[in-house]
């Protein structure tokens, strides 16, 4: 799912005053071909067997073809953390320490969905396909006009509301699936938006369905439309518009997920624009479209950074293996089910890093300053990049272990304003409906 995330940046070394975050790889940047150095699908193919123990079982490769055969579908692969496992590893069972120790083989995509029944047999191999850069125009621009990051993974194998709490907080206190429970009770750690308030810094949930910052326990008393929650449509639009944007704001589009929770009759597949679905990807191009030029109009452009990324890989096929051995944030184990230690991180996930102050057509691998020696990108990235630029004291560093071992992206700025942003991107191709 497409997350938002837009922010204004204080005393600094960097130029930027706001950051906008929209929150698996090889699925929407596989075959970009701008820059050599991607590391994607566009000079390399991957299989996965039907059966991952069985070698002589029929095989999908990938392919550029997402888009002709998921014109329509509502189709979309199980990412639980369950599933996951499985991709990542091709076994049904329990994974052992060895298992986690190992190099993930990536060669249970298609297993999982055969098994799942996440797609008929003669549609799996959507699992494993990915959009053509043509089909996908405002994507593909604003890769080529500013920065994609290559190894940005999700913070754990699990799906969105894990990874989403790893983006606000550094952990997701022990949780490894979205459930019911815990969007009604809320992740109980504390935040970035609760360093925030601490130094003083303004900040806003902008949303279409709800208000996702409310999954954070001591946010949802706070949370009020008109202070610091507002209409995505049309209150950031003028916002930007206006350039009265807060420091920080979060932007959430319509995942469908609590609406139809609520309304069971609900038609949410109608009104979805967070990117999960390929069939429905032209509504989170439009989605992206008129964000970006929003900002990229307003007065506050020169001093903007829009990050876009996804919660997780959404169930889809992507050839680079998490990394192992990382950071538990805080030491708490999974459910007794699936005591995962969360030292490992999730599949890798698409990044954009939009401004004015980095290098069109580039692409940006590992972090360069490190705070530790395999330090990587991933969700927790956020608080602790926050942190540098809103000058937070190092509060929102000291989080958990993770963020304090979670790369930074305050490096990635050129000395040099562009002036060369295009002021309006291509129309979207894909149907909206």
């Amino acid at each position: 799912m497409i997350n938002l995330l837009f922010s204004l940046a204080a005393a600094n070394p960097t130029p930027i005053k706001n950051v906008v975050h929209i929150m698996a790889f090889d699925t929407i940047f596989g075959y970009l071909d701008h820059n050599p150095h991607i590391d994607n699908l566009a000079n390399q193919t991957f299989c996965n067997h039907f059966n991952v123990s069985d070698p002589a079982s029929p095989k999908v490769c990938t392919s550029k073809q997402l888009l002709q055969k998921e014109l329509y579908s509502q189709y979309g692969p199980d990412h639980s953390f369950q599933s996951t496992q499985e991709q990542l590893y091709g076994k049904t069972s329990p994974l052992t320490k060895q298992d986690y120790d190992r190099k993930a083989p990536m060669n249970g995509f298609v297993q999982n969905a055969l098994r799942t029944g996440s797609f008929p047999q003669n549609d799996v191999d959507l699992v494993m396909a990915s959009f053509d850069p043509k089909d996908i125009p405002v994507f593909t621009t604003l890769a080529q006009e500013f920065m994609v990051c290559d190894r940005w993974f999700a913070s754990g194998p699990g799906d969105t509301q894990p990874n989403r709490a790893f983006s606000h907080s550094g952990t997701s206190h022990g949780v490894i699936d979205s459930t019911a429970q815990t969007a009604i009770s809320g992740f109980p750690q504390k935040n970035i938006i609760d360093v925030m308030m601490a130094k003083n810094r303004t900040w806003a949930n902008y949303y279409l369905e709800i208000p996702t910052l409310i999954l954070m326990q001591d946010l949802q008393q706070i949370l009020q439309p008109g202070v610091n929650a507002f209409d995505l449509d049309s209150d950031f639009m003028k916002h930007a518009q206006a350039g009265t944007l807060p420091e920080y704001s979060f932007l959430d589009p319509y995942y469908g997920d609590f609406a139809g929770a609520a309304n069971p009759d609900l038609n949410t597949t109608a009104l979805r624009n967070d990117g999960s679905s390929p069939g429905l990807f032209g509504r989170a191009e439009d989605l992206l479209k008129r964000v970006y030029e929003a900002v990229r109009n307003g007065p506050q452009w020169n001093q903007t950074l829009l990050l876009v990324t996804f919660d997780e890989h959404g169930g889809f096929y992507d050839h680079v293996p998490p990394p192992a051995n990382v950071p538990s944030p805080d030491g708490i184990l999974g459910p007794p089910d699936y005591p995962f230690d969360f030292k490992r991180l999730g599949v890798r996930v698409p990044v954009l890093f939009i401004s004015p102050w980095v290098k069109k057509g580039s692409v940006k691998h590992t972090p360069t300053s490190k705070s530790f020696k395999h330090s990587q990108f991933e969700h927790s990235s956020i608080p602790a990049t926050l942190d540098s630029i809103f000058d937070l004291g190092g509060e929102g560093i000291a989080l958990t272990n993770r963020t304090m071992w979670a790369g930074k992206f305050d490096d990635i700025f050129s000395k040099k304003l562009r002036t060369d942003a295009p002021t309006l991107l291509p129309n979207v191709v894909l149907p909206l409906k």
